[in-house]
């Protein structure tokens, strides 16, 4: 291109294909242009990279830029704990929509995730749909001699939970919390205990 394609203002800002490069703030680098595109090609087995540091307290962050308004960001929070972030704003920790902190635990309406995947919201829901005439499965794996739950809890403290196994017998159990009872197990040859963990007919009650 020509040497018009390329400028440099007093502050040492770079413009290409503009003559006034518009960083806000910042300092660096505009690309101006109907189709703005920027290529990092490794032309040896070297990795290419990208590298968006910040040395102070700053973030190192993406902004996404739409007509002017700023919808999403995504970078490292350097104010909370360093958590990767995905914000609704062009501030991280504001209007986050997922968090992954240090130990890859994952939050989805929360900056604040205690497990592996936390979900948060007013009215949460997960949906496992299947795109065709296939099954749609949630498998739940346990380890070896390790129990499998599906709990239900209210406000943070456990109510009823489903259990499978059982230290090795294999059974099927509901189980409630506050009576600490399995009000319900089913056994693998079929036997249903009402009040008993250990049905020894087809329907025992107890």
């Amino acid at each position: 291109g020509s040497a018009s394609n390329l400028s440099i203002d007093p502050d040492g800002n770079v413009g290409v294909g503009t003559a006034t490069p518009n960083l806000g703030s910042a300092e660096g680098l505009h690309i101006y242009s109907s189709a703005a595109a920027m290529v990092c090609q490794s032309t040896s087995s070297a990795n290419s990279v990208l590298d968006i540091r910040a040395d102070g307290i700053g973030d190192p962050q993406i902004f996404f830029d739409l007509a002017g308004a700023t919808p999403f960001s995504i970078g490292v929070d350097n104010s909370d704990g360093d958590k990767f972030k995905i914000s609704a704003n062009y501030q991280l920790g504001t209007s986050d929509r997922l968090v992954i902190d240090s130990a890859g635990n994952v939050g989805i309406g929360t900056d604040d995730p205690s497990k592996l995947l936390e979900v948060q919201g007013s009215d949460p829901q997960i949906r496992l749909k299947s795109s065709d005439a296939t099954d749609a499965i949630i498998k739940i794996d346990a380890g070896t001699a390790k129990d499998s739950y599906l709990t239900f809890a209210q406000n943070g403290s456990s109510k009823w939970t489903v259990v499978h196994d059982l230290a090795g017998t294999d059974k099927l159990s509901i189980y409630n919390y506050a009576t600490d009872a399995h009000r319900m197990t089913f056994l693998p040859d079929g036997n249903v205990g009402i009040g008993t963990a250990s049905p020894n007919a087809l329907l025992e009650i107890n």
